[in-house]
């Protein structure tokens, strides 16, 4: 290419960045992302002081995205706008090495529209690309790598030392895409000698190859030398090597959430019948944007309810890329052994083994928000394979493709600006805090602007503890972390990951904890694989002010130390359980159930502890009488109320409690409650009891809880319950 098609092409690439920048910059401050940003972001605060990652601030990422976030946050003030423009940036430039990679494919117009692709993907793939995440800056390095490289003309020891530093840095960002993408790197550039030697070029040098391997080493030297000045040397091979590689195996098939392990890759079967086990994790399988707008009529629809062609298009989708990925090395092996232009065939041989190195870099959670970030170098490949189908079919085929080609793409970048001007119209509300303005839906943004607000009145250095993981209110608020864990993960490098965890709350009494009752389906459950830390928190800690407006939005709640108690128990209830008597009374008939545990137990819900819950029962009740001596001066205590874990429902599901006391035959109601978590979010707070059973001093009496299903049919689960009932005496 000569010098000045060059220069056109550069000047081309500008315009394309600048006008991705134009196009997202009415988005790069709305929706709040996810939890992984608020870590990078938290993590670069607590660097930026003077912490060390691994040592003082833990997680599983490689350290180049904190540290960036940490440089910028000294460069210009730790700020969520900060963060995001600078994504916006990168966002940009990505675009024009899209389309500078693509020229080495394909024409002008071809490389050009996968610029447009790309800009218009980026909402297909939110929130990456526009909140500072590992995946996507680990992604963009090593593809500014490649691209410097320039594999498809024999490279130049300055070109091969600068991508190697920058392969360097991908790795030590994110660790598989930037490890792999590094050895496609490295693949590209002896695929790209051996392709021009072939075409009756002379011998190259291995010099590049060599200088690239040794300059993509100096960063991980750099960055071992460091923890090892440090003391966090042993940290962070821990965290970055160990837990990836041993302890959360990113490359061995996910188990999923029921599990305590991360969403695996979409099974192919059932393929011609609805897969609820798909279905069960719709949310991680879908675009995230367009589901949080859609959801409603996603499931609302014809095609969801009675068909199967979702799942069978999610199925499809996801394995598509790999299907064009051999289709392309099928096309590659045939060009080789034509033997054609040298350049060309080095540049197709140098793009297929970085977009198939990248691919492989898909580990888990194999779900959509990472498969659409490794599948971008795929973009130059699929141009110009359709360009070579172009070239090879007769006229009124050619016609007909190009037809449905323009119809296809016009189809795909309306949806794409409607999702675009969706997102502006409903991230409105504004979510204020000491470290900058983010953007949400108004009802999501109503919680989380009363928690910065809740927690901005608190003093400024008391430190907070978010649970599952820091949010967006904790960031903003700009309280310091009480734990150097800044989330709560499955399996975590740190057996002992817990009683840390509590063992810094105990020496931080006045701690906030910032407690998400909201539950996303691709996250297992804090109970089932950090259950010393729930029940914990569950004994230290109880409900405070709960926030959320209803059962769709986010539901959190501050809360607060539970008080030093002198009461003296006489007895648990929870502990007679195996001497009570469970009846289902059902239409004036009595059933009796045996064992107990079939309708009623014993557990640990979240913020509350000895639960002794009751099943509720359809057309009648669920009857728990556990026989008691009353004591002298004694006193029935107890709260009641419905699972947190359930106050995120999509529908009603109302449930009337009763605490009665029997004494010879004649029962004496003490508490009768209705709630339904469903239609009034007041009913959340659990209401509780304080019976003076005086009166029946030294009898032998009956206490019956009871809970019934009020117009639904009911549960064998734990739905409802009584928290520690129990009789205490002066």
């Amino acid at each position: 290419m000569d010098p000045r098609a060059r220069a056109a092409d550069r000047a081309i690439a500008g315009g394309l960045a600048l006008g991705a920048a134009v196009l997202h910059a009415p988005l790069i401050f709305r929706t709040v992302g996810g939890c992984d940003e608020w870590h990078i972001l938290t993590a670069g605060v607590r660097l930026a002081a003077g912490e060390v990652m691994y040592r003082d601030v833990t997680h599983i990422a490689g350290p180049g995205s904190f540290y960036l976030a940490a440089a910028l946050f000294r460069l210009f003030g730790a700020r969520f706008e900060v963060a995001r423009l600078a994504m916006l940036a990168v966002f940009a430039t990505m675009t024009a090495g899209l389309y500078l990679l693509t020229r080495r494919l394909t024409g002008r117009a071809a490389a050009a529209l996968v610029a447009l692709w790309f800009v218009a993907f980026q909402l297909w793939c939110m929130p990456h690309w526009q909140m500072m995440h590992y995946a996507s800056l680990g992604l963009f390095l090593v593809t500014c790598a490649f691209l410097v490289l320039g594999a498809e003309r024999p490279p130049r020891a300055g070109r091969a030392v600068v991508a190697g530093l920058l392969a360097g840095a991908a790795m030590l960002t994110k660790q598989d895409s930037g490890a792999l993408g590094t050895a496609g790197c490295l693949l590209a550039l002896a695929l790209g000698s051996a392709a021009r030697r072939r075409a009756g070029g002379p011998p190259e040098s291995w010099r590049p190859l060599l200088l690239f391997a040794a300059a993509a080493a100096a960063p991980l030297v750099v960055a071992v030398a460091y923890f090892w000045s440090q003391r966090a040397l042993w940290p962070f091979v821990l965290q970055t090597a160990y837990d990836t590689l041993v302890q959360h195996p990113l490359f061995v098939g996910g188990g999923g959430p029921e599990h305590a392990d991360y969403v695996p890759f979409p099974r192919l079967f059932p393929l011609l019948h609805q897969d609820a086990l798909l279905r069960g994790r719709l949310l991680s399988y879908m675009p995230a944007l367009f589901w949080d707008l859609h959801w409603r009529e996603v499931v609302a629809s014809r095609l969801y309810r009675d068909t199967n062609l979702l799942e069978l298009a999610i199925k499809l989708a996801f394995r598509l890329p790999y299907v064009l990925l051999l289709v392309e090395a099928v096309a590659t092996a045939r060009a080789w052994r034509r033997a054609g232009d040298g350049q060309t065939l080095a540049a197709r041989a140098a793009q297929l083994a970085f977009a198939a190195a990248i691919m492989a870099a898909l580990s888990k959670p194999r779900d959509w928000i990472h498969l659409s970030v490794v599948v971008v170098p795929l973009a130059p490949i699929v141009a110009r394979q359709l360009g070579a189908l172009d070239a090879a079919l007769p006229r009124i085929a050619r016609d007909a493709v190009r037809t449905a080609l323009v119809a296809a793409g016009a189809l795909y970048l309306g949806l794409s600006a409607d999702l675009g001007w969706r997102a502006v119209v409903t991230y409105t509300a504004p979510i204020h805090g000491t470290r900058g303005t983010a953007f949400a839906r108004p009802r999501d943004a109503e919680t989380l602007q009363d928690l910065v607000a809740a927690l901005e009145a608190t003093p400024a250095n008391r430190p907070d503890l978010a649970v599952p993981c820091v949010s967006a209110a904790t960031f903003l608020a700009a309280r310091p972390c009480v734990s150097r864990f800044p989330w709560l993960w499955p399996r975590d490098a740190y057996r002992d990951r817990d009683q840390q965890v509590l063992a810094s709350l105990d020496a931080h009494p006045d701690a906030t904890v910032v407690y998400t009752l909201s539950h996303i389906p691709s996250i297992p459950r804090l109970q089932g694989h950090g259950p010393a830390l729930f029940e914990g928190l569950a004994t230290r800690y109880r409900m405070g002010p709960i926030f959320g407006p209803d059962s769709v939005h986010l539901i959190a709640t501050l809360a607060e130390r539970r008080p030093p108690t002198r009461e003296r128990v006489a007895l648990r209830l929870t502990d007679r359980l195996a001497a009570a008597t469970v009846e289902r009374v059902r239409e004036g008939t009595v059933e009796r159930v045996d064992p107990p545990d079939a309708l009623a137990g014993v557990a640990t819900w979240a913020l509350t502890p000895r639960v002794l819950w009751v099943a509720p029962s359809a057309g009648g009740e669920t009857r728990v009488a556990l026989p008691v001596r009353v004591p002298p001066g004694a006193r029935l205590r107890l709260r009641a109320g419905v699972n947190p874990d359930l106050w995120q429902t999509l529908g009603p599901f109302p449930v009337r409690l009763r605490v009665a006391l029997v004494a010879d035959g004649r029962p004496t109601e003490l508490l009768a409650v209705r709630r339904d978590v469903f239609a009034d979010p007041q009913d959340r707070a659990w209401v509780p009891l304080d019976a003076d059973l005086s009166a029946f001093a030294g009898r032998e009496v009956s206490i019956v809880l009871t809970a019934s299903a009020d117009g639904w049919p009911g549960s064998t689960g734990e739905v409802a319950g009584f928290e520690d009932p129990r009789v205490v005496r002066p």
